[in-house]
């Protein structure tokens, strides 16, 4: 029983996503003796998503496109989740998002796009109140996240580093892995192409992140005998990055691992194919090697993955 171990928090959220109010999970939760504070139940905590479709909660509630107002206020919001943990100088802000405005159009267009950023994220914050998820320090802003507000490319993150550290100290990262890789249903902000090189360097640097732990974690599945969760860790890789040919390479063997060779053989000729298509080039030799053990009936033992 999930709940009986202490796992609150994925039925909290499969509770709010099924419709309860909050009040009404809280009301669950203290029959079943597990109430406590958690964030998630306050109408006025807010969760986001990024790594693929991007999607806001406040409370139980899904914020659509109109409640932000202007999309001024989603492009600084997302800047500002880019940046998450650092403050950005008002200038530095208005560079990136309207290089191309005068100074004085700027400035107004920047309080227009805050004002209605602390609206959809605080529509109930009284007057003269401080916003509780925008922080300024003089003529610099940042976002507050944590407990208020969630961010799952910052727990994503969180759990990699996690991960890294078990897997530095000899420990087993499996299960911290599994559960940051689950968190990446897609490219950061993968919608929003439009922004450029300040939103493209994260997307490219968190793809890198999961691409890498995603063949780790298939690479350390296999060599436990696992090669079922080390075709499901390639094969999500692949779903999301079809070029990646460390992955192929991992599909390849452990669908031999799993008898079924013909599987693996067609696995190759899509990895040649797509790199073909996609890149102009041919496998690797790491990839021709581990074919060629495929084709004459290797003992599936003996095959060299890297």
């Amino acid at each position: 029983n999930a709940l009986a171990a202490g796992l609150p928090g994925p039925v909290l959220a499969a509770a709010l996503r099924a419709g309860n109010s909050p009040e009404r999970v809280a009301t669950l939760l203290a029959d079943l003796g597990l109430a406590g504070e958690d964030a998630s139940l306050r109408q006025d905590a807010v969760r986001v998503r990024t790594l693929g479709a991007f999607r806001v909660w406040r409370g139980a509630a899904e914020l659509d496109r109109k409640a932000w107002g202007r999309k001024i206020a989603l492009q600084l919001f997302h800047l500002l989740v880019v940046h998450r943990g650092d403050l950005l100088p008002k200038s530095r802000i208005v560079d990136l998002l309207w290089p191309d405005l005068e100074p004085g159009v700027a400035d107004g267009t920047f309080r227009v796009a805050l004002n209605a950023l602390n609206k959809a994220l605080e529509p109930d914050r009284p007057s003269g109140r401080e916003p509780r998820h925008i922080i300024r320090q003089g003529t610099a802003y940042a976002l507050r996240h944590g407990d208020d507000l969630s961010l799952d490319v910052a727990e994503f993150e969180r759990l990699l580093d996690a991960a890294g550290v078990l897997e530095a100290t000899g420990e087993d990262p499996g299960d911290v892995a599994e559960r940051a890789l689950g968190l990446y249903d897609g490219d950061f902000l993968a919608e929003f192409i439009e922004y450029g090189d300040w939103c493209d360097r994260e997307r490219e640097r968190l793809a890198a992140r999961f691409a890498d732990h995603a063949v780790r974690h298939a690479r350390r599945l296999l060599g436990r005998g696992d090669a079922e969760g080390a075709a499901r860790s390639a094969g999500r890789l692949l779903d999301l990055d079809p070029c990646a040919e460390p992955a192929y390479r991992l599909l390849m063997a452990a669908q031999y691992r799993l008898g079924d060779r013909t599987a693996a053989l067609r696995t190759y000729e899509r990895c040649a194919e797509t790199l073909e298509r996609e890149l102009g080039v041919e496998p690797m030799p790491e990839t021709e090697l581990l074919r060629a053990a495929i084709v004459e009936r290797r003992p599936a033992g003996d095959l060299d993955i890297r």
